[in-house]
């Protein structure tokens, strides 16, 4: 349980750190919260899976603020992302599919409100191709055995 535990700690600190240094280099699309979000979230619970993610979103925006109403625009869309867990569970032949569409389902509505929010379309275009490769490559090659790890 120890390990567990250090190891939530150490995925808040290095996805908030990913987060600033891709604000830092202007680069978007370098969000760790999602994939560990949702991977903590089946693993414990849908409350561990939000609560990890907004310690990643707010650490990272303390450090390098961007406008506040993206912090709470996000911040609104985990509480349904990660509820959505617990009515679709997963097994090990399940994992993938099941998990990649709440992600591919999160970056189409989110990214919708983002540009009636005002945010640059290109930019948000290249941030949702990135962030369901990144999950792609996370869940693909971690996430199952990331689950049963923590579990």
């Amino acid at each position: 349980m120890f390990t567990q535990v250090i190891t939530l700690i150490g995925i808040v600190i290095l996805g908030s750190f990913i987060s600033i240094g891709a604000r830092r280099a202007d680069l978007q699309g370098i969000e760790l919260w999602l994939p560990f979000g949702l991977l903590i979230s089946y693993a414990y619970s849908p409350l561990w899976g939000f609560l990890i993610a907004f310690l990643m979103l707010l650490i990272s925006w303390i450090v390098f603020p961007y406008g506040v109403q993206y912090l709470a625009l996000t911040s609104a869309f985990l509480i349904p992302t990660f509820a959505i867990t617990n009515f679709f569970p997963i097994s090990e032949a399940s994992f993938f599919s099941t998990i990649m569409g709440i992600v591919v389902a999160y970056n189409i509505i989110s990214n919708v409100a983002y540009v009636l929010f005002g945010a640059n379309i290109v930019r948000i275009i290249k941030f949702a191709v990135f962030s369901v490769a990144f999950n792609w490559i996370i869940m693909y090659y971690f996430g199952w055995t990331f689950i049963q790890w923590l579990a």
